[in-house]
Parts: C-alpha cells; structure tokens; sequence
C-alpha cells in the first residue's frame, strides 16, 4: 500500500550574478514510499487479543533542477535521488467487555520512532555528459505512534466508534530548512453504521446498511510566513454511504 508520494513542479526565472542573462528553471519531484506489512493476532482469553505487524517500506524520491539559458544554447539538470528501505514493528490489543446484546470494545496501537536507512545519489547532467558529483548514506525519521479507539455494538443492528491517533513528531525536527519544523501531530475519527434489517430473504431497501463517519487530522509539519509560524494545518473529511448487504 502508497504510505507517503511526492509530486510537484515549479516553474521560476533565476538570473546569473553580475549579469543581465536569465535562466528558466523548472524544480521537479516525484516516488514516494510503499509499505508492505503481514498482521496477525492470537486471541489470549476469551475477550482479550493482541496483534502485531511487521511493515516494510520501500520507495525512491527524486528531487531535480533543470536549467536553461533563454537562448536555449545553455542547460542542465541537477538530480537527487534517494533509494529507502527499513522495517517496523505495530502492536495492538484490544478487550471486549459483554452484557446480552451489547458489547464494548476498547482498543490501543503502538509503534516507536523508526529512522529510515537511505543512500543517496547526486548527479549533473550537461548536453555533453552525466556526472556523478555525490553519493552518501542518510535517515529520515518515522515519528513515534499511539493511539486509543472505542466501539460499541448493539445486536446486528448497531456499530459505532471513536478513534484517537498521536504522532510525536516535535521529537524528530531534522529539516535543515528554518522556515520548516515538527510538532505532534494527532487524528480523531468517528462513525457509526446502522442496518434496519439483516437477513438474506430481505428484498429491496430492507438490505440497505447506513454509515457516517468523519475525521479530523492536525499535521505534524508546520512551517513560516513572514514572522508567523502556521500552526493550522488540519483536514476533515465526512463520508456517507449506503451499501447493500
């Protein structure tokens, strides 16, 4: 599954010191990371279980400026690309507490801090030749996680759930950039489902099941505009939908 992509271009005019000559420059970025994970549960006692899951990314980013003179006699391409790997540990647990017809769920998810082992290449390409100018190793840093849920449940009927994630990323701050930082990032979830009817001879609408749901999430990347930190970075999103059994 896509765990993080990259992807912009931004088009500038740069001039060369001392003289009138331009430049077009065109700064590009593409990749992104994949994660390939294998869970799996052992239930311990009637109502308690515990999980884990074993992830491992993978991926590339390339990161390149391209220039060229406005004659179009001069140019070059400035590449930077970054090959990622490393592996990581999730672990849950969850208890359901039962009375007839109605249960409640309580969950907890935890991961640590992970860096991810990187080696990087650097390189210039003329109209005459490519050179590779560098090459070295380097880590990003996956902030630490946590995170609590509760579901209820009533019958066949009734499903609903809250869900509160945490990133420390104030921990990490490795951007050489001033104007970026991190701070700990957080997401709150809810939803319910409800299904009038449940059974296999109903026909028509009766198999209809309906679903809310909503989450919020604060990044836990800030950055600076002229003298003021943004600490606003935030997304919703509520969906609605009805599905047939």
């Amino acid at each position: 599954m896509p765990y993080s992509s990259v992807g912009y271009k931004i088009n500038t005019i740069d001039y060369v010191e001392g003289e009138l000559s331009a430049y077009y420059k065109i700064y590009r970025g593409s990749g992104g990371i994949n994660q390939f994970y294998w869970g799996h549960s052992i239930k311990l006692f009637k109502n308690l279980g515990l999980g884990m899951n074993v992830s491992y990314y993978l991926g590339s980013i390339k990161h390149s400026e391209t220039g060229t003179s406005a004659d179009g006699k001069i140019s070059y391409s400035l590449n930077k690309t970054s090959y990622i790997h490393s592996a990581q540990l999730d672990y849950g647990a969850q208890y359901t507490f039962r009375h007839k017809e109605m249960a409640l769920t309580v969950g907890a998810i935890y991961s640590e801090q992970k860096n991810l082992s990187t080696t990087n290449e650097v390189s210039i390409s003329t109209q005459r030749e490519t050179i590779t100018l560098d090459e070295f190793k380097d880590k990003y840093s996956l902030p630490r996680k946590y995170g609590f849920g509760l579901a209820f449940e009533k019958g066949y009927n009734f499903r609903a759930g809250i869900d509160y994630e945490g990133k420390n990323g104030g921990d990490m701050n490795s951007f050489k950039n001033p104007l970026l930082k991190t701070r700990d990032g957080e997401r709150y979830s809810m939803g319910f489902e409800y299904t009038p009817y449940r059974g296999f001879r109903d026909e028509g609408l009766k198999r209809l099941s309906y679903r809310l749901g909503g989450n919020y999430t604060k990044s836990y990347l800030h950055y600076k505009t002229g003298f003021l930190w943004i600490h606003t970075q935030w997304s919703w999103e509520l969906v609605f939908r009805c599905a047939r059994n």
